[in-house]
């Protein structure tokens, strides 16, 4: 509702009981209940107003907002553990009030750092056995190119059956007796 004072002159002030108005609003009640939450109420900085809020600095959570109430603790979270919500009311200046409302612990779980440190480690050994699995595989193909042909190391690796026929073919297998203690004396 508005009023208009074209006739009058001087000077108005307006004086607010915060316990009250926070009480009346259900804000203070609301927090009262639950521990764990903080609030500030902000308005949009104007020209006339200071940096300094009514509690404090108001660059602590936004230079851009004059504080007009703040909770017990809300100074001790950080600025990124609120969220902001704009309220159903604008002053006589008509700027929008806003609530913003904080998690003292912040909206991490307590047990986001151990999540964060097993996922690291279990990437660690998830990728070790990949690298062994990698290593592995390569001294399996450079074993198979050393005893294969290199046309049957490729069909193989194509998951293909070499075939290839010889008219005469003598495999000869044998056992030189000693040779392992005599090929170990011996210079290459």
């Amino acid at each position: 509702q508005s009023y208009s004072f074209d006739d009058h002159w001087g000077t108005m002030e307006v004086l607010v009981d915060w316990d009250e108005f926070l009480h009346e609003s259900g804000i203070a009640p609301f927090f009262d209940q639950h521990s764990e939450l903080e609030f500030v109420i902000t308005r949009p900085q104007s020209p006339s107003l200071s940096e300094t809020s009514l509690h404090g600095d108001s660059s602590r959570h936004n230079s851009q907002y004059s504080h007009l109430a703040v909770s017990n603790g809300a100074e001790a979270i950080n600025s990124h553990d609120f969220i902001h919500l704009e309220l159903n009311y604008r002053d006589a200046q008509r700027e929008q009030w806003r609530l913003s409302v904080g998690v003292r612990n912040g909206f991490r779980p307590p047990w986001y750092a151990g999540a964060i440190l097993l996922s690291v480690i279990i990437s660690f050994f998830v990728s070790l056995m990949f690298l062994l699995a990698l290593l592995m595989w390569q001294g399996h193909k450079d074993l198979l190119s050393e005893i294969l042909p290199r046309k049957a190391l490729q069909m193989v690796m194509r998951g293909e059956t070499y075939v290839e026929h010889f008219d005469m073919v003598t495999v000869f297998f044998s056992d030189i007796v000693g040779y392992t203690t005599l090929s170990a004396e011996m210079s290459p």
